[in-house]
């Protein structure tokens, strides 16, 4: 289940409302009274890596006991930490009393660099229009869906991985070799996200990237993660390995890649980091069935999944057939067109009397 991390509070200067991060400004700004502080800090000059064999040989590791307690809000589910020593009455996310203890333990993610929020919800509901009106078969009524359907936003969390990439293959006895460096493979830190769908985001505009900082999140979600170390890690040389294969069938004829296999990889100066990125969610249902569309929050760039017309379908089918019996018998697939206006004008004239 995705929960949401109860971040620190800034308050404005001005009139002591709260203050959000908001992407159109680019700044802190309170709702209230429209004050505005700059944002919090430049790009990081050296961005924190890991080495991976060091992380999973932490993450295989009994851990040890922590000297903060985890308490999760049972009204909006954020997690709030204390000291062991302290006793947490109220949720700082909601203020609500019904806090419940959580297992800290089962989210490893402290993320150190994100992308802040740069598009707007208004930006982020034209951006899903627009990729609405692109799916050729889609009902025409999703373009309203996209208007008044539900949007969230939050940060989600991912792992990123570096690597240098060596990949031997075979095909029909004929050996070669193939080497590739990886930068920000991403492995999304949430286990229930649609990896794919996420993956279609790509690529992300790193030049925005900057260092933690509670600021960028204020009055934003964020997503907890709850995906381990040793799990990205696999889903990131998976990812690895497809850009493997794909670089070493690149030359090769449609037969030959058919035959080609990677006997093994050899991954070194492998490394990895902890960040969020940007995204919004437009879920919506079609039918009964539930849909989502997913945008960049960082550069409006849109994808989802989307329904399909009927009657567009039965369309492109009458067409193609028409077109098939044009190339067969031009005479017969000529007369059609003047058969069909035929029986369209006999039937709109016969109830006022038409012969």
């Amino acid at each position: 289940m995705t929960v949401t991390i109860a971040e620190r509070r800034f308050l404005c200067p001005a009139c002591g409302g709260a203050l959000h991060w908001q992407p159109v400004r680019q700044a802190l700004a309170c709702a209230a009274c429209g004050a505005a502080e700059p944002a919090p800090s430049s790009p990081p000059t050296v961005l924190p890596e890991h080495p991976l064999d060091e992380g999973l040989r932490a993450a295989h590791a009994p851990s040890a006991p922590s000297e903060r307690v985890a308490y999760q809000c049972g009204t909006c589910r954020a997690l709030s930490y204390v000291d062991q020593d302290a006793r947490a009455e109220k949720c700082p996310f909601c203020g609500a009393g019904a806090l419940l203890p959580y297992d800290a333990h089962a989210d490893p993610f402290h993320p150190e660099t994100l992308i802040p929020f740069a598009v707007s919800e208004p930006d982020a509901r034209a951006s899903a229009q627009r990729w609405i009106r692109a799916q050729w078969f889609a009902p025409p009524v999703l373009a309203r869906r996209a208007r008044t359907g539900v949007i969230r936003a939050s940060y989600v969390p991912f792992w990123t991985f570096d690597a240098h990439a060596l990949g031997h293959w075979e095909r029909a006895g004929t050996r070669g070799i193939v080497n590739m460096d990886f930068v920000d493979v991403l492995a999304c830190a949430d286990p229930q996200e649609d990896a794919a769908l996420l993956e279609a985001l790509e690529p992300w505009p790193t030049r925005m990237r900057r260092a933690w900082d509670p600021r960028y999140v204020a009055g934003w979600t964020v997503a907890s993660g709850t995906g381990r170390l040793p799990e990205a890690s696999v889903a990131a040389h998976a990812r690895m390995e497809r850009d493997l294969v794909a670089t070493a069938v690149r030359n090769q004829t449609a037969r030959e890649r058919e035959k080609v296999r990677l006997m093994g990889i050899e991954y070194t100066r492998e490394t990895f980091a902890q960040t969020l990125l940007p995204i919004w969610r437009l879920d919506y249902t079609y039918l009964g069935r539930p849909y989502r569309i997913v945008i960049n929050g960082a550069n409006g760039t849109a994808v989802g999944k989307a329904p399909v017309s009927a009657v567009k379908i039965a369309l492109v089918a009458v067409v193609a057939l028409w077109l098939y019996v044009l190339a067969e018998d031009p005479a017969t697939a000529l007369a059609i067109p003047a058969w069909i206006a035929r029986t369209v004008t006999w039937l709109v004239t016969r109830p006022f009397g038409g012969p």
